[in-house]
C-alpha cells in the first residue's frame, strides 16, 4: 500500500462522502436493529390482546402441566403403589411428553399449528381430569399418565412457537422470554394450589379436576385470540 503524505490529507477530505457512499454500496447493513425506544415498544406490544392471550395462555397451562408433573407420583402412592411403581408411572408420563412433542412438529405443518395447539389444551384438560377419575390398576395409571404426558407436553411445544410470533423480529426474544418468565408463576402455583387443596381434604378427584382448568382455559383462550403462525395469517 502507498504512503499517505500530510499534504494529502486536504485532497482526501473531500473524497470522504465518495468514499462513505462507496462502502455502503459494497457492504449495507444487514443485521436488523431495535428501534429507538425498544423498551416503549415492549410496553406498547404487552398491552395488546395477543401479547395478554399469550401471557395467559401460557400461565394458565403451565399451573395443569405442572401440577400433573409434580404431584403424580405422590398420588399413585397415596393409593397404596410402591414409590418404584409411581415412578414407572412417572416414566409414562415423560415418555408420552416426548412422543407428544415430536408428533406435533411432524402434523402442524399439514394441520395447522394453531388448531392443534388448541385441541392439545383442551385434551390435556381432560386427560388430567381422567387421570384423577381412574381406578386404581397400575396398567391403567400408566395409561392414563402416557396421554397425559402426550397432549400436555405437546401443548408446550407448541404455545412455544406460536408465542414466538406475537412479537416483531427486533423484539422477539425478549418478548418471547417475558412470557416463558411469567409462566414460571403458574408452574410454582400449580403444584402449591394442588397441596393445599389435599391438605384441606380434597381427594385426588377433586384436585385434578379443579387444576384441569387452567389447561382448558388456556385453550379457550387461544381460541378467542388472534395469535397464529405468520403462515396462518
Amino acid at each position: 500500500m502507498g504512503t499517505i503524505w500530510p499534504s494529502d490529507v486536504p485532497k482526501l477530505s473531500g473524497k470522504v462522502p465518495e468514499i462513505l457512499a462507496f462502502l455502503g454500496t459494497r457492504w449495507p447493513s444487514t443485521a436488523p436493529k431495535l428501534p429507538k425506544d425498544w423498551s416503549a415498544s415492549l410496553i406498547d406490544f404487552a398491552a395488546l390482546f395477543p401479547i395478554s392471550a399469550a401471557l395467559a395462555a401460557y400461565g394458565l397451562h403451565m399451573m395443569t402441566f405442572y401440577y400433573a408433573l409434580g404431584w403424580a407420583p405422590s398420588l399413585v402412592v397415596a393409593l397404596g403403589f410402591d414409590p418404584s411403581q409411581a415412578t414407572i408411572v412417572s416414566v409414562f408420563m415423560n415418555s408420552g411428553g416426548a412422543i407428544g412433542g415430536l408428533t406435533l412438529g411432524l402434523l402442524s405443518p399439514r394441520l395447522g399449528l394453531r388448531p392443534l395447539v388448541i385441541f392439545s389444551l383442551a385434551g390435556a384438560a381432560a386427560a388430567v381430569a381422567v387421570f384423577g377419575a381412574v381406578p386404581p390398576q397400575l396398567v391403567v395409571l400408566q395409561l392414563a399418565a402416557f396421554i397425559l404426558g402426550f397432549l400436555s407436553n405437546g401443548s408446550v411445544v407448541g404455545l412455544y412457537a406460536l408465542i414466538a410470533n406475537v412479537y416483531p423480529t427486533t423484539l422477539r426474544a425478549t418478548g418471547t422470554g417475558a412470557v416463558i418468565g411469567f409462566g414460571r408463576f403458574g408452574a410454582a402455583f400449580g403444584p402449591f394450589a394442588a397441596g393445599q387443596l389435599l391438605a384441606a381434604g380434597a381427594g385426588r378427584g377433586t384436585t385434578s379436576l379443579l387444576l384441569a382448568l387452567g389447561s382448558g382455559i388456556a385453550a379457550l383462550v387461544l381460541l378467542a385470540s388472534r395469535i397464529r403462525p405468520s403462515d396462518e395469517n
